[in-house]
């Protein structure tokens, strides 16, 4: 925890927290496959294996990462637009609405 002094604020506490993630297996075989390329010479056919494992690592990476998953912070904001909807329809539906409440409905 980092904390500074404003003289007119008082003392001000910051909490940050790192975490490191694990890489993945992928990506370390990405990284020691480009270790070992910066080690051979270029007009050799091992090189050319190298970087052609190296070219089918990356697609392998692509694939992996190209599937899109829904954020929790999407289905937390639907789930509460849809429940606002849900009250003020039921509001409506036992008072007459005499505001313009439908305007605090996000429009996306």
């Amino acid at each position: 925890m980092v904390y500074y002094e404003a003289p007119e604020k008082g003392i001000v506490l910051l909490n940050f927290e790192f975490t490191l993630k694990k890489p993945k297996p992928l990506d370390e075989m990405i990284v020691k496959t480009q270790i070992e390329l910066s080690g051979i010479d270029p007009n050799t056919p091992e090189y050319n294996r190298t970087v052609a494992r190296l070219t089918e690592l990356y697609k392998l990476k692509e694939m992996d990462t190209s599937r899109k998953r829904i954020s929790p912070e999407a289905v937390l904001g639907a789930a509460t637009n849809l429940l606002g909807i849900g009250l003020i329809l039921n509001h409506e539906k036992l008072h007459v609405i005499t505001t313009k409440a439908l305007g605090f409905v996000k429009k996306s």
